[in-house]
């Protein structure tokens, strides 16, 4: 195993470990604050001292995971880390995502899965345009009621799923040479959506190894990179890069509001279009 590899191995049990450890410290002081809350007032300034207390240990918390992620994208950032032969990056591997979204909370679990659901949308209009069948509008609108309901206007779980069904006969069955995408982009839709019910992990891993098969099929078949080096093509690492972003960057351990939703939400609508180049989805 290449030492980056075998670095960042330790790396994110340390990652985790941190993101746990706020994760518990949260929790108490929440408890601790309903306790003050239900206390007779000559205990509130003991309770008081505790809460201090335990303020200073959350924020040092917080900085410990902080620094265990940065030193993870140190490790990314090292050439050693892009191993030989056809692996994809470690981190990626959907034993590791999985573990790194158990870190985080149903919501930011949804967010990321929509995010990787709306980078790959635009590979469904490619498909539309080309075909003459489909129903892009139809994505679109279900993509904005999942980014609606991750920024406060919740739909009931009937909702939710009545989307999922109406997405998923979107999937396109007749030919074209752009129908695998469109049915990863319908496909990843769909686990985004399960994440929105079920807020498990599981259902995210699948929504982002979507858009990285869409990604890595395109340099395979398209620009015909070897299948062994596509790991390593700049455009497949952006799109890993951009859901390492999302992960680690932008969604917290803890409950994220809705500045940090909406900032997901802009940051893929823009980058879908240059999913597979710069100069447009379909080059």
């Amino acid at each position: 195993m290449p030492r980056a590899c075998a670095e960042l191995e330790a790396l994110e049990e340390a990652s985790s470990a941190a993101d746990k450890e706020v994760n518990r410290l949260v929790l108490l002081r929440g408890r601790l604050g309903d306790e003050m809350l239900r206390s007779p007032h000559h205990r509130w300034p003991e309770l008081g001292i505790e809460l201090d207390l335990l303020d200073a240990q959350v924020k040092a918390a917080f900085v410990a995971a902080a620094a265990a992620r940065a030193a993870m994208v140190a490790v990314l950032e090292d050439p050693s880390y892009w191993v030989e032969g056809p692996e994809e990056p470690r981190w990626f591997k959907p034993e590791n995502l999985h573990a790194m979204l158990e870190c985080n909370l149903p919501r930011s679990r949804a967010v990321f899965a929509v995010a990787c659901a709306e980078r790959l949308a635009p590979t469904y209009l490619k498909h539309c345009e080309a075909t003459g069948r489909g129903d892009p509008s139809t994505l679109e609108r279900i993509l904005r009621g999942a980014w609606d309901h991750l920024s406060g206007r919740e739909l009931s779980d009937a909702d939710v799923a009545a989307s999922l069904e109406t997405c998923m006969a979107l999937t396109p069955d007749e030919d074209g040479e752009w129908l695998s995408y469109a049915a990863d982009a319908t496909s990843s839709c769909g686990h985004a959506l399960r994440t929105l019910i079920s807020g498990d992990a599981p259902e995210a891993v699948h929504a982002a190894r979507c858009a990285y098969s869409a990604v890595a099929r395109f340099v395979t078949e398209r620009l015909g990179v070897p299948h062994v080096d596509a790991a390593r093509e700049s455009l497949v690492q952006a799109e890993v890069s951009r859901q390492f972003r999302d992960l680690y960057e932008e969604l917290a351990p803890t409950e994220i509001d809705n500045d940090v939703v909406h900032r997901i939400r802009d940051l893929a609508k823009a980058e879908g279009p240059a999913l597979f180049g710069p100069d447009g989805v379909f080059p």
